[in-house]
């Protein structure tokens, strides 16, 4: 069993549901809202969380691109808010996706 605090509304909880409903809206308020160095996790699950966040992040992305329906400015707020305020969080602007996505909000800018 996970080393998480427990009970119904405990920030791990609520962070590991977002994660399972692929919410990264929820997963980026839950994260800035708890500090670094007072999250509930041992060091296993941090590093778990923090491959499910990078994970859903470029799936995000990915999604965001494909579907052209305005949520690519959304989603890469949530991911530079998250990669800032999660420093477990890393890489995620590193990818490829992060790439291509910053490359589309230029052009249409333009």
């Amino acid at each position: 069993m996970p080393a998480v605090a427990t009970g119904p509304h405990s920030s791990a909880v609520q962070l590991y549901r977002a994660l399972d409903e692929e919410d990264l809206s929820s997963a980026c308020r839950l994260l800035k809202s708890m500090p670094a160095g007072r999250l509930p996790l041992d060091a296993e699950e941090l590093g778990k969380v923090s491959r499910r966040v990078a994970c859903l992040a470029r799936d995000k992305l990915r999604e965001a691109l494909r579907e052209e329906d305005g949520s690519l400015d959304k989603v890469l707020r949530e991911v530079d808010l998250i990669e800032s305020s999660f420093p477990h969080a890393i890489g995620m602007k590193s990818s490829l996706e992060y790439a291509a996505a910053r490359l589309r909000q230029q052009d249409g800018a333009c």
